[in-house]
């Protein structure tokens, strides 16, 4: 009967906990890359905004080893999430800086990438004809959307990319 109890409060807390993280909105991610050609060092803070170290491409002991990052949370300047390195695995978890390096690529092969004003398919949208090879700097993740900024002819557009339209394989096009 005790292990019963316990067994009933154990779900009642996952059930209460996965609740609470889905209110705040914290449990949807957005997996995206450190750009593979970045030399600098990122600086990972801790939840008091702290340096707590630098991580580089280059630390790694994997020969074309780069850094990944799962986005779990963020604020105006920061994201907080797991940091690591996608071949050699070392994770850490941490706030790092929004920067232009931090984004992913675009599934669009064939062009005709939509970008949306809000993340939602039923949000105003604006198809882009032109295949973009370019690491897309991400600004901003939404239940598995993220915000991109594109620079295409002397113009800038910002809008959401869903999830199946991103591509955050520093290795591979994901096709």
């Amino acid at each position: 009967m005790k292990s019963f109890t316990s067994l009933s409060i154990l779900i009642a807390c996952i059930v209460i906990y996965t609740s609470t993280q889905a209110q705040s909105g914290r449990q949807s991610r957005c997996s995206v890359i450190i750009d593979p050609s970045y030399n600098g060092k990122v600086g990972i803070y801790n939840s008091a905004f702290k340096l707590v170290k630098y991580l580089k491409h280059s630390e790694s002991k994997e020969e074309d080893d780069c850094l990944v990052f799962s986005i779990k949370g963020e604020n105006d300047s920061m994201f907080f999430g797991t940091i690591g390195y996608a071949i050699a695995g070392s994770k850490q978890d941490g706030w790092i800086k929004k920067t232009k390096y931090i984004g992913l690529y675009s599934r669009a092969y064939n062009g005709d990438l939509l970008v949306y004003e809000l993340p939602d398919i039923k949000s105003k949208k604006t198809v882009i004809k032109e295949y973009l090879v370019d690491l897309l700097p991400v600004i901003s993740c939404r239940n598995g959307w993220v915000k991109v900024i594109i620079k295409l002819d002397n113009k800038t557009i910002s809008g959401w990319l869903p999830p199946e339209m991103q591509c955050d394989n520093p290795f591979t096009t994901c096709n």
